[in-house]
């Protein structure tokens, strides 16, 4: 028999699909907050501040400080649509603002932008001003320097000189913080409605951005490639960032001559969404010859529809050789 939160997904689902032509995403997602989300995470906030309560460290090693702050910060959020504060547990997160972003329209392109770490960032012509504040405020949030999704710290980073995978891309925002000192950006986004944004965003520096519209994994079909296939024909790698939904381990079983081999090149994938991709990876990382370290802190992967204890899960792996 169907769950209630599963006859819930299902309803938006349905609805999403009928809506989508008459009604911009954002509303959409307003409704689920509205009639579904809302309640569902509420609900969850308070299984995971019981679960801390009672001390629950099931598969993590995390210091009572910490969880204590963690357990502080949930029972004080507002669930406010998209939900950062609940996926991000800190206090750090209420100190930004999205009516603070301001937005702008370039007439020859119709399509508007905001100013990202000094660049012009571009988004579809279909994004209003509001998704565009929120989206950037949320890249702000995420690099702020006490994320556990923060890319980079001090001595990981991108040289002058790279050659960097930007592998999920969307609006291109890591690779744009990265474009100045980049000798080649390879941008894989394979969602099309972030193909005219990111070549009018990367404009400047067309001559050395590639877009990539097709999957990485550990096999190569019309849609797909692998790491060892696209190095083989495009050439070495330095850097690679990857946020892919979960296939972050599929990458590294399709870079298996790639990684094992190469010795100068740097990782940074995400181990959020799914429960046991933290371990997995950097298991993976360290049987290739890397030396592996995580981004401090945790966060918790609302959107899985699974989520079980410990709930919170590590943000981001950094691996580099010696």
């Amino acid at each position: 028999m169907m769950s209630l939160e599963d006859l819930e997904v299902k309803w938006y689902v349905l609805i999403k699909k009928t809506a989508m032509f008459i009604l911009p995403e954002f509303i959409i997602q307003k409704l689920f907050h509205f009639f579904i989300g809302k309640k569902r995470m509420l609900k969850l906030k308070e299984k995971i501040i019981i679960y801390l309560e009672k001390g629950g460290s099931e598969a993590i090693i995390i210091d009572d400080n910490e969880r204590l702050s963690i357990i502080e910060n949930l029972k004080n959020i507002s669930l406010v649509f998209p939900y950062t504060e609940l996926v991000l547990p800190y206090g750090f997160v209420r100190k930004y603002n999205p009516k603070e972003i301001n937005v702008f329209f370039d007439p020859e392109s119709r399509m508007r932008y905001a100013i990202y770490a000094g660049e012009k960032i571009f988004f579809p012509k279909n994004f209003s001003v509001k998704e565009i504040r929120e989206c950037v405020n949320d890249c702000l949030i995420y690099q702020d320097s006490e994320s556990p999704h923060r890319y980079h710290d001090d001595g990981f980073y991108v040289e002058e000189g790279d050659v960097i995978a930007d592998m999920g891309a969307a609006e291109g925002f890591w690779a744009l913080l990265n474009a100045r000192k980049a000798k080649k950006i390879y941008l894989f986004e394979c969602d099309k409605k972030w193909s005219a944004a990111l070549q009018k965003t990367f404009e400047p520096w067309k001559e050395k951005v590639e877009i990539i519209p097709k999957f990485i994994s550990d096999t190569n079909t019309n849609d797909t490639t692998t790491l060892d296939e696209f190095v083989r024909k495009s050439g070495e790698i330095n850097f690679i960032k990857a946020d892919i939904e979960g296939a972050e381990i599929q990458l590294l079983k399709g870079g298996v001559n790639t990684l094992s081999k190469q010795n100068n090149i740097k990782l940074l994938l995400c181990t959020y969404h799914k429960k046991n991709d933290a371990v997995e990876l950097e298991q993976i990382l360290k049987s290739y010859g890397f030396m592996t370290g995580f981004s401090k802190g945790f966060m918790i992967m609302i959107w899985d529809r699974y989520l079980s204890p410990p709930y919170l899960r590590r943000g981001l792996i950094r691996a580099k050789k010696a």
